[in-house]
């Protein structure tokens, strides 16, 4: 796992070490015993000139073992989302591709300087967005010797799927609970991250199965450390990976369906009349004011009679006993919600 043993590394006056715990040890037990002996040795060893850099996506053994009271005192964590990494990733790409124009001059020759341009660097960091993980399997599809880099660059900058196959391995190995489909699917289609608490709420779940549920994807889910806080897309392609049905034909989400339960989620949640006539409250309020727009997307994506007909009971009691509430809070709030609604059964009468 490391190239020098412990030993001539404490002897050393001053070393970094940079270990990526996912390249570096497939055996989670073994990096969780490395990561212990590394606290131990720094909490026993007062002013040891040595660090080491612990590098990973959020992993639960890694999360784990990092939270303890021991490694509390001696670990100082970093967290990649907080930091906009745009600067960074535009000075990788234009070094890599650089490089690669003079190892390949033979057959670029004929493509001017500065390559890529100015407006195609813009796109491959937008296309990035913020993570090196995008642009390094962005840069391995460019430098591939299958086909001209001018050629690879062009397809790259077309490309949809770069992140698919990880994508895929990773929801493959999940852990595949009886609200895995339910959760992921409705958090893909929310309108805004809702904290942990009011989605567990909205699913009438318990955070903690909200959490155990994704505790497989933290790789590409940021689970936050409260309950209170929302759970995060690392990269929004993502959402439309598990919404493109031909690209991840085994783990897409049914658009409709979906949409469908989530309207009969949110009218559960404000089928309890407020005492003064408008809703508050967080979830409440993700609920009055977006129903309407999850059953207009689930009329727009094609939603069905057999879909309908399960709505029918929740919207009655939502109509017979809290229709007026949800005005005043919309109007309230300055949304079109009824706009919307006139949208939504003109869709209807028309289907």
């Amino acid at each position: 796992m490391m190239p020098f043993p412990i030993p001539f590394l404490l002897a050393q006056k001053k070393l970094i070490i940079v270990i990526d715990a996912l390249d570096e040890c497939d055996d989670k037990g073994l990096m969780r015993e490395f990561i212990e002996g590394v606290i131990r040795t720094f909490q026993e060893i007062h002013g040891l000139r040595l660090r080491v850099i612990i590098t990973s996506r959020v992993e639960e053994h890694i999360q784990e073992t990092l939270g303890t009271p021991a490694a509390l005192s001696v670990v100082h964590r970093l967290s990649l989302p907080d930091f906009d990494a745009r600067d960074d990733i535009r000075a990788f790409f234009h070094s890599r591709l650089s490089t690669l124009y003079y190892e390949r001059y033979l057959v670029m020759r004929g493509v001017s300087w500065p390559w890529p341009s100015e407006s195609d660097l813009n796109s491959l960091v937008a296309k990035s967005d913020g993570s090196f993980l995008f642009a390094s399997t962005l840069i391995d599809h460019i430098s591939s010797r299958d086909g001209l880099p001018q050629d690879n660059l062009r397809k790259a900058l077309m490309a949809e799927g770069g992140l698919d196959p990880l994508y895929a391995r990773i929801l493959a190995g999940a852990r595949r609970d009886n609200n895995f489909e339910g959760v992921i699917g409705t958090v893909m289609l929310l309108r805004k991250p809702i904290p942990i608490v009011f989605l567990a709420h909205l699913l009438q779940l318990r955070s903690a199965d909200i959490v155990q549920t994704f505790l497989g994807l933290q790789s590409i889910l940021m689970i936050p450390g409260g309950d209170d806080e929302a759970i995060e897309l690392f990269h929004t392609s993502l959402r439309d990976f598990l919404t493109s049905p031909g690209r991840s034909p085994d783990f897409s989400i049914d658009l409709p369906a979906r949409h469908c339960l989530i309207v009969a989620d949110c009218l559960r949640v404000i089928a309890v009349r407020p005492t003064d006539g408008f809703f508050y409250g967080d979830r409440e309020m993700y609920a009055c004011l977006n129903w309407c727009h999850h059953f207009q997307q689930g009329v727009s994506n094609g939603l069905g009679g057999d879909d309908l007909s399960g709505l029918m009971s929740c919207l009655m009691d939502f109509a017979s006993k809290c229709v007026d509430c949800w005005v005043n809070t919309s109007l309230n709030e300055g949304v079109r919600q009824l706009k919307v609604l006139r949208s939504v059964i003109s869709e209807l009468k028309v289907g």
